[in-house]
């Protein structure tokens, strides 16, 4: 399965309005060196109003999974022969889409977002474009800059496309549902230049409002979708948090940090929204499993000029940390380049939500976890 990760070339982008970002092909290369694993010790403490919101958290994800279709709904079916028609998706699907972005942005404790009319046009015309041509998905298609444009199809489309591309989120895949290609964009541990993160950080980002969804199938049988996510206006938007983190802080499913495949080596993230350039190859993260004391430091996986990598920490849990349902996490950052935040620390607790209420034992005391702090 591919993704290509969003090529804004001299564009101002949504996190930063001087930043720009570089194409990346993704590839499923999933590593499975460290799994969910189950512990003896269920002592972490969630207290009355963590129930409450966990419980909250699964019954949004059942009515979700519930309403989850397997194939995408048209009200103009997509034809690719004789006279070209990108087609036009169905409001059912868009919503499905859209309401799967905005779990994970409920996650991070961000707002929700909707679609936009135009964008979703514009998104239905990228994903036919391809679909119709056939595109590579080994290689970038942001622009379409390795796609041969099919005989036939007009300039309009074909120059709309390129717009489209390169203004999105693009997947390429045989999805088993709708909502897959939201969540391996967000799971996003397959970029085979690097972790990243930047597919998960536009659907993140804070200064997001709108999107545009676009679904088509190839004859061949490939789905191509394209999530039109760079929105001009969004740069003028005043962020809706200073980080973004992920996992969230306060509480966090388990099974988002886990690939299809079970491993939990995918990308974790912090979004600093205001402070380009944070992360030097001077910073580390400690990662801390309280409940059982597994502890280890790496280093960012991912970080430099381009557009995320100026604004975005991405990294790998440390493989000797036990990752499961019913733990609490602290998440403890040093060596930032930066006098008012040289180190950032955040915690959070594991559930399941594909459950009924916490693993762990629940009281009315006040929560115990440490709140996020930044160091002066």
């Amino acid at each position: 399965m591919k993704r290509n990760r969003l090529f804004v070339g001299a564009v101002i982008a949504l996190l930063l309005a001087t930043s720009v970002s570089t194409p990346i092909q993704t590839i499923d290369a999933a590593d499975n060196s460290a799994t969910v694993t189950a512990t003896n010790q269920t002592n972490t403490n969630y207290i009355t109003s963590e129930k409450e919101t966990v419980m909250a958290y699964q019954k949004q994800y059942a009515d979700l999974t519930a309403g989850d279709t397997e194939t995408p709904d048209y009200t103009e079916t997509p034809v690719f022969a004789d006279t070209f028609n990108p087609g036009v998706l169905a409001p059912s699907t868009i919503n499905q889409s859209v309401a799967w972005i905005n779990y994970y942005r409920s996650l991070s404790g961000l707002p929700a977002i909707t679609s936009y009319g135009d964008s979703n046009t514009l998104a239905q015309i990228s994903s036919a474009v391809m679909a119709d041509a056939e595109s590579d998905p080994y290689k970038d298609q942001h622009g379409l800059t390795n796609t041969t444009k099919p005989i036939g199809l007009p300039d309009l489309y074909w120059n709309r496309a390129i717009f489209g591309t390169a203004s999105s989120n693009l997947y390429f895949g045989f999805p088993k549902s709708i909502s897959s290609p939201i969540r391996e964009l967000m799971i996003d541990n397959t970029n085979i230049s690097g972790m990243d993160a930047g597919h998960r950080a536009w659907f993140l980002s804070p200064f997001l409002s709108t999107v545009g969804v676009g679904i088509a199938k190839a004859t061949a049988g490939r789905t191509y979708e394209s999530v039109l996510v760079k929105n001009g206006a969004d740069q003028y938007r005043a962020p809706a948090a200073a980080t973004v983190n992920y996992p969230g802080d306060g509480l966090f499913p388990v099974e988002e940090l886990t690939a299809d495949s079970g491993t939990t080596q995918i990308p974790w993230s912090i979004t600093f929204s205001q402070l380009k350039d944070i992360v030097t190859d001077s910073s580390t993260i400690t990662v801390t499993n309280l409940t059982d004391g597994t502890t280890g430091t790496v280093s960012p996986s991912s970080f430099g000029s381009a557009a995320y990598a100026s604004t975005v920490l991405s990294f790998l849990p440390p493989a000797n940390v036990t990752i499961n349902d019913h733990s609490q996490y602290q998440v403890a950052v040093s060596g930032l380049n930066s006098d008012n935040m040289p180190s950032y620390t955040y915690t959070f607790k594991t559930f399941s939500e594909k459950g009924n209420g916490v693993p762990g034992n629940t009281s009315d005391e006040v929560a115990t976890e440490q709140s996020t702090t930044n160091s002066n």
